[in-house]
């Protein structure tokens, strides 16, 4: 496997079929070889279908969809965790869905989902929700923590790929975020521009890598959930770091956690 390559997780549930026609086209636009990890999750007894054969019709109509993709099926047993942390670690990235049968079908409950997503060393994509077209815009969330310049280097990579604007939304919540170091007391609208200003200055080395591509910056007092939620009905892809600065080490942060459970459209959890 490639360092550019990209690995869908399915297990022949609707929303792998959701996820795998998601990884295809995302295959296509970085040029990339498709690896698509079948996980036999089956406990009870056998169903009149095998995983092969599943796995082969997957593989059959993703070449379908865009012929110029090379793709490559994989059918792997065991933790399904594990078995995908392995099948993607030289990848560019992993792709899921959220609702699957056997192991999978928890992926929005928490836990094969949240345990992929939390100890996975590349970007995992959450395909659910609506699939806007690709003019719709990608929103990022950044908090200036080393995850959040992550999350903005990948959603501009993106929208480069797509063609479309990137939202980057600064949600601070608080005066005191650590991102401002702010001093000014209770002045909401010196605290706003001081917010501003830091997102504005963490966007601008991307606006001058990536100067066709039309970046709006977004800053409010709100707490990033809900503004991130609001958001997500609208854009094509939301993409956020796994840690921010209110996050503990080694955790996935409660915000992606979050989203990969109620957002509206797919998810980019990056590292």
């Amino acid at each position: 496997m490639r360092r550019n390559d990209i690995v869908v997780g399915v297990d022949g549930s609707a929303a792998s079929w959701d996820a795998l026609h998601w990884a295809v086209r995302q295959a296509y636009r970085w040029h990339a070889d498709l690896h698509v990890v079948f996980v036999d999750t089956a406990t009870g007894p056998p169903t009149q279908r095998s995983p092969d054969s599943r796995l082969t019709q997957m593989v059959t109509d993703a070449r379908r969809l865009e012929p110029s993709v090379r793709i490559y099926g994989h059918s792997v047993s065991g933790g399904v965790a594990a078995a995908l942390r392995e099948a993607s670690t030289r990848s560019r990235m992993l792709v899921l869905g959220n609702r699957g049968t056997g192991g999978f079908g928890r992926l929005t409950l928490g836990a094969t989902g949240q345990q992929v997503a939390t100890h996975a060393t590349v970007p995992v994509v959450i395909v659910r929700g609506r699939q806007a077209s690709e003019e719709s815009p990608i929103v990022v969330g950044v908090d200036g923590s080393a995850g959040s310049e992550a999350a903005l280097a990948s959603a501009l990579d993106e929208a480069r790929l797509r063609g479309c604007g990137v939202i980057a939304v600064f949600a601070y919540g608080r005066p005191e975020h650590p991102w401002l170091s702010w001093h000014g007391g209770t002045d909401a609208g010196a605290l706003h521009t001081c917010a501003y200003t830091a997102l504005e200055t963490a966007v601008a080395p991307w606006q001058d890598k990536f100067p066709w591509v039309g970046i709006e910056s977004v800053a409010t007092a709100e707490q990033p959930l809900p503004v991130l939620l609001d958001l997500s009905s609208h854009a094509q892809l939301v993409v956020v770091g796994a840690h921010g600065h209110d996050d503990s080490a080694g955790l996935i942060g409660a915000v992606p956690l979050k989203l990969m459970h109620r957002a509206h459209c797919p998810v980019m959890i990056v590292r």
